[in-house]
């Protein structure tokens, strides 16, 4: 699975959001993604984001952010149990 934070700031191309998500979404997790946390980000220009197509890409400000999700990925072992995702939990 390739993440919006592997594909960086560079990769103006968006792609499907069901790309971003491993395994299948309670739907508590879904209305939050579509209805909170994807508009929110969209708002701060991190992620573009058509909600018809259901695609996302890095926005304007994704760079500013990258610092904050390089140290998330550098402690991934340490973070709890239900933040970690993909193959190394």
């Amino acid at each position: 699975m390739l993440s919006i934070y592997d594909r960086g700031s560079d990769d103006a191309d968006p792609f499907a959001v069901e790309e971003i998500v491993t395994g299948s979404i309670p739907t508590r997790v879904e209305v939050a993604l579509n209805h909170t946390h994807l508009p929110k980000l969209e708002d701060h220009d991190v992620i573009r984001w058509d909600r018809e197509e259901g695609t996302v890409a890095p926005g304007p400000a994704f760079e500013e952010i990258e610092p904050f999700i390089d140290g998330l990925e550098d402690n991934r072992k340490r973070l709890p149990d239900d933040w970690r995702s993909g193959p190394d939990g």
